[in-house]
């Protein structure tokens, strides 16, 4: 009898450590990303960024290596790998895209779309907000909010004046078809503002830090902080027409205890970044963040000659001996960074310049360009106007003079 329980026993361990055994293989499977995109087509699929990451997500792809951007008409969609990603097989690849369905009820899917504070009158019962309401601010917020692309050719859009709820309504004759939807104005969470909450490597001065970690993780290091948001205001488009709403919450969330919360791990650099809201000005409801990002303590390269870094809201006169129109505006990112940095650079990112430099103007009389890298850009060292005195980095622009 006892040898019998032995052996019960041994079996019962066997079967135990077979399924560890199992249970360990399938979670190295699972984590054997798959990198090379080899199709060129996607079939029977919503023209959405989010319906085609959730499309690679089921085909074994890491989406939190790549962004997707719907190009005009919606026919085909930019897969476009993260320039810090290790061995890419490409940094973008055109993808055809077969709809599903061209009707806008099946395709907006996010309803929801709170007026910012800009939008909001700042006395009770007087219109005087900083910003006018327009259907063009409209028609950006809905793209980057549901991952499409209309135009105006595509859609028509109403703004309720009343409780500003939005109506959206295809064209007539166009390539959408289906009945009005109403986008309401409503609070969101944190999460619909940010659904992207791994947003991967965030780039800082080692000094930053170092006063981090000698602060013993007691207090909330700005420069860190701000260094975050701006990675994860890139990673998710989105909550870039929030943009005062959230400077207001973070501000206000440092007078509450327990709001904001950052940890980084010394030995790894690896930290999150917590943030709560609670009904804040009735645009973001009762929701929290947590952000997971890694430290890079190997800043990006300047956009300025000999990778100097430039004095805060500095304008760098930049000469290019050619001529543009602003159709040829990713011609000129291209000479200008060929130009600053190198050939061998402006080769290896020649297709991901349009994302990473933004143009602010373009005068054709006067034969003149302003640029200015994004802020969050993962190739150029930069900050916002409002984030440079806290992350140490300057914001800066480049006026490009040319033929």
């Amino acid at each position: 009898m006892k040898n019998l329980l032995m052996s019960l026993k041994f079996i019962v361990l066997i079967i135990i450590l077979s399924h560890i055994i199992l249970f360990t293989k399938l979670s190295l499977v699972s984590c054997n990303y798959k990198n090379n995109i080899d199709f060129n087509t996607i079939n029977n699929i919503l023209p959405t960024s989010n319906s085609i990451k959730k499309y690679l997500k089921t085909k074994n792809y890491n989406i939190e290596n790549f962004d997707v951007d719907i190009e005009p008409g919606m026919k085909t969609a930019i897969i476009r790998f993260m320039p810090d990603v290790n061995n890419k097989p490409f940094l973008t690849k055109k993808i055809n895209l077969i709809w599903s369905t061209n009707d806008i009820n099946k395709i907006i899917t996010f309803t929801s779309l709170p007026l910012p504070v800009e939008f909001i009158p700042m006395l009770e019962n007087e219109y005087n907000p900083r910003d006018e309401l327009t259907p063009e601010s409209t028609l950006n917020a809905i793209n980057l909010l549901n991952g499409t692309n209309f135009s105006f050719s595509d859609i028509e859009i109403k703004i309720n004046e009343s409780n500003h709820n939005l109506m959206i309504t295809p064209k007539l004759n166009g390539n959408f078809t289906g009945s009005t939807v109403e986008i309401i104005n409503e609070p969101i969470s944190l999460n619909q503002l940010f659904p992207l909450d791994n947003i991967g490597n965030v780039y800082i001065f080692k000094e930053v830090l170092d006063s981090y970690i000698s602060s013993h993780n007691s207090i909330i290091n700005t420069k860190i902080l701000a260094s975050v948001l701006e990675v994860a205001g890139d990673r998710n488009r989105f909550s870039g027409f929030y943009k005062e709403t959230l400077k207001l919450l973070i501000a206000n969330s440092f007078f509450s205890k327990n709001k904001i919360k950052l940890f980084i791990d010394k030995k790894t650099q690896e930290g999150t970044l917590k943030i709560s809201a609670n009904n804040f000005k009735n645009i973001i409801n009762e929701s929290t963040i947590i952000f997971k990002f890694k430290i890079i303590t190997n800043p990006k390269k300047f956009l300025n000659f000999k990778n100097k870094i430039p004095n805060n809201n500095e304008e760098i006169n930049v000469t290019l001996d050619k001529t543009y129109i602003k159709d040829t505006i990713d011609i000129l990112r291209y000479d200008l960074v060929k130009k600053i940095i190198g050939q061998d650079f402006a080769n290896k990112y020649k297709d991901i310049l349009y994302d990473e430099i933004l143009l602010i103007s373009f005068d054709n009389n006067k034969k003149e360009a302003i640029l200015t890298p994004k802020p969050g850009s993962k190739l150029f060292a930069v900050s916002d106007q409002e984030s440079q005195e806290h992350t140490l980095i300057p914001h800066y622009t480049l006026k490009v003079i040319f033929k």
